[in-house]
């Protein structure tokens, strides 16, 4: 790999051959983006890990199977953004799936909120998606798939989380216009909008570990979202865990 995550370069190894669609996770270093990748390398799909931390991303791509790589981008910054779409486009890799499993928060009272933190919390699970977006659209073919990792919080709001909850109803926003646009070219969009996760996103240890949602399970209804046949499409899929019915 070169010192920007580029593993392109690898030989295929079975399991994925090289005319095998691409599938791109934007934010795979960890959490729901993590648990997508050996998934969607299982489909037969040859995975491109996309993350700030890409060392981090490359690991967990090592030992899976098929001609895989993992590339650094990061989404509040446009130029990084174009640089991994003009990559994809280069090396023949324009995904047939895409997901966007990035998310920050700020977990306080509203009034402890300033704007800095409001801006980066929107800037990366809003204004990244739509960067995404933007870059990515113009060059998916009919049949595509696109997910976005949104949240329960989106419709469901919970005191403390004024730009958590804000930013995932915008992304939501977003998501619907862009199934709107996408449409007509046969390209279709989803939302998974999931309950607490037990992953790091949490700050604090979880008591409750065993009745809350795990990554995988949260990567499963992803490739679930992606794997519908043509000319059908589930668009929201609310996974929650039982004790928050």
């Amino acid at each position: 790999m070169t010192a920007e995550g580029d593993a392109a370069g690898e030989p295929a190894r079975a399991g994925a051959p090289a005319a095998a669609p691409a599938a791109v996770v934007v934010g795979a270093s960890s959490g729901v983006g993590a648990a997508c990748l050996p998934r969607l390398a299982a489909a037969g799909f040859r995975v491109v890990a996309a993350a700030r931390r890409d060392g981090e991303a490359a690991a967990r791509l090592a030992g899976l199977a098929g001609c895989h790589a993992a590339r650094r981008v990061d989404v509040t910054d446009p130029e990084s953004v174009a640089a991994l779409a003009a990559w994809l486009v280069a090396e023949g890799r324009v995904p047939r799936v895409l997901v966007y499993a990035v998310g920050v928060g700020c977990f306080a009272p509203l009034e402890e909120h300033d704007a800095a933190t409001w801006d980066r919390v929107f800037r990366t699970n809003v204004r990244g998606a739509f960067e995404v977006l933007a870059r990515l659209g113009p060059h998916l073919e009919r049949g595509s798939r696109i997910v976005l990792v949104s949240s329960t919080a989106a419709r469901a709001p919970f005191e403390g989380g004024a730009a958590y909850c804000a930013s995932k109803a915008a992304l939501d926003a977003l998501a619907r216009v862009a199934r709107l646009e996408l449409a007509p070219r046969g390209i279709l969009v989803s939302v998974v909008a999931p309950g607490t996760i037990d992953t790091p996103f949490w700050p604090r240890p979880r008591a409750d570990a065993d009745v809350i949602l795990t990554a995988g399970a949260v990567a499963d209804a992803v490739c679930f979202l992606a794997a519908q046949p043509e000319h059908a499409i589930v668009t929201d899929l609310v996974l929650q865990p039982e004790k928050e019915l």
